[in-house]
């Protein structure tokens, strides 16, 4: 394993970085964070090369800036992400927007004929009254799923540039939604401790309820306790005490799932679904072993077990308890799979042919994990000055790790794995299915009129017909 950590300003001027992701077809990276300099820069991608990383030339040529926004957000951007086909990319920030990007070809300097590909803002999406956490897409690129401080979850149909679906319920910040890769499910982690997990509904138009809302190990809470548990919400504080304290004040504390806010405090916390859907990972997960049953001859006292942080990984097969749970040291806010598929071979944890990698971020602090062991592939500690802040992976042998203090640190797995990659056409066929993105024809972004000229797309190629505008 190596690591590097480039002296780049990777968004404006070493800005915080909020949010990183990797295009899934090529080497580029797309940054979003800050920018107090007035210029309004919160978005920017870089011709990444990895190669070049680890060589004698230094880590500082290893990525060259590609593009930057100057119009669009007027805040800070906390999530960006690439669709499923890199086509386009989607931002959400403190200005309460979600905007959605398109690739374009744009002139390389005013008047200029030589152009070079860009991103242009093609849908600007309001509907949150707050700042939007986090966003995701759904795999056929239709849609998105955003959370927001403002306790909403909503669901927007991109082409049309509407909402879809409103989703006001949990008493805390949304801090994470993630969607199923094949379509059926999305999940929703609120400030509150609750899981919520939405399924779609079997109709012609898309829409989605609420199945689940988890909080607890021993139960789901049904939508009547958890519509009941809204009206009077209950004093995390209670629970707290309970967790780290010798006297049980609730009999019920050492049941919940999920960390406080109030402990370790993070600005972002990010689930994921593995890439076939069979698997999803959320942090801020907390277990408490049971206490050992004393000796007969033994004093009755019993001395409380201390509370482990982690990962809790869910199955599909039954979306309500964890499956199991990965430890750390200290609370994680931030999992990320790795969207290659591997096969499993004869070392197991669970009834499947397939093997997935994924990263772990606590504070200041890197794992890496397979699902055929519990034990770490690596870990990485102390290696940026404030809190991570979002996680990356290009392939599997690069993870993306940015964090608070404006830097990137990037971790090479040297395991070579190229020969345990499931291959396409081995796929379940549901999986297959909803890998399959229809890309719609483009629509231009110009203004249309009389005095305009006329843009035309024919078999995905663009024409230009002049217009004359006087003799």
């Amino acid at each position: 394993m190596r690591f590097a950590t480039p002296q780049l300003a990777w968004s404006f001027d070493i800005e915080p970085i909020h949010s990183v992701d990797f295009h899934p077809r090529r080497a580029e990276l797309l940054v979003g964070g800050a920018d107090s300099s007035g210029e309004g820069v919160f978005l920017r991608t870089w011709d990444f090369k990895p190669g070049k990383l680890f060589s004698d030339e230094g880590q500082d040529v290893a990525a060259e800036p590609r593009w930057e926004s100057r119009l669009g957000h007027s805040k800070s951007v906390n999530c960006a992400r690439f669709s499923p086909s890199g086509l386009c990319f989607a931002s959400g920030g403190d200005d309460a927007h979600l905007l959605v990007w398109e690739e374009r070809a744009t002139p390389k300097a005013f008047g200029s004929a030589e152009t070079v590909q860009g991103w242009a803002q093609t849908r600007s999406l309001a509907g949150h009254s707050k700042e939007v956490y986090h966003l995701d897409w759904l795999r056929d690129e239709r849609y998105l799923v955003s959370g927001s401080h403002d306790f909403s979850v909503i669901v927007w149909e991109v082409r049309k540039g509407r909402m879809l679906q409103r989703f006001d319920g949990p008493t805390g910040y949304v801090k994470s939604v993630v969607a199923d890769p094949l379509g059926k499910y999305f999940l929703a982690f609120s400030c509150d401790r609750t899981l919520r997990i939405f399924k779609a509904m079997k109709q012609k138009k898309l829409g989605f309820n609420i199945k689940h809302a988890i909080r607890r190990f021993s139960q789901t809470e049904s939508l009547e306790e958890f519509s009941d548990r809204e009206e009077n919400p209950r004093d995390d504080k209670e629970d707290l005490h309970s967790l780290h304290s010798g006297a049980e004040r609730d009999p019920k504390a050492a049941d919940l799932c999920f960390v406080p806010d109030s402990v370790d405090e993070s600005m972002f916390i990010r689930a994921d679904w593995s890439p076939d859907g069979s698997l999803f990972l959320v942090p801020r997960a907390q277990f408490r072993p049971e206490p050992p049953v004393p000796a007969p001859q033994a004093s009755p006292l019993v001395v409380s077990q201390p509370t482990l942080y982690g990962v809790h990984l869910f199955t599909r097969e039954n979306l309500t308890c964890p499956a199991l749970f990965y430890p750390c040291d200290r609370p994680v806010n931030l999992v990320r799979f790795c969207p290659i598929i591997f096969w499993a071979g004869e070392e197991k944890l669970f009834d499947s042919p397939f093997m997935f990698l994924f990263a772990v971020a606590s504070y200041n602090a890197l794992t890496l994990y397979s699902t055929t062991s519990i034990a770490p592939l690596f870990r990485l500690q102390n290696i940026h000055y404030a809190r991570i802040s979002d996680l990356a992976w290009l392939g599997y042998s690069l993870v993306a790790c940015s964090s608070m203090d404006g830097y990137i640190t990037f971790a090479s797995l040297q395991a070579k794995l190229d020969d345990r990659i499931v291959k396409e056409e081995d796929l379940p066929p549901d999986l297959q299915l909803a890998r399959k993105i229809e890309v719609p024809e483009p629509k231009p972004v110009f203004p249309q009129g009389d005095n305009v000229q006329k843009i035309i797309f024919k078999n995905g190629k663009k024409t230009i017909i002049p217009k004359m505008i006087g003799s």
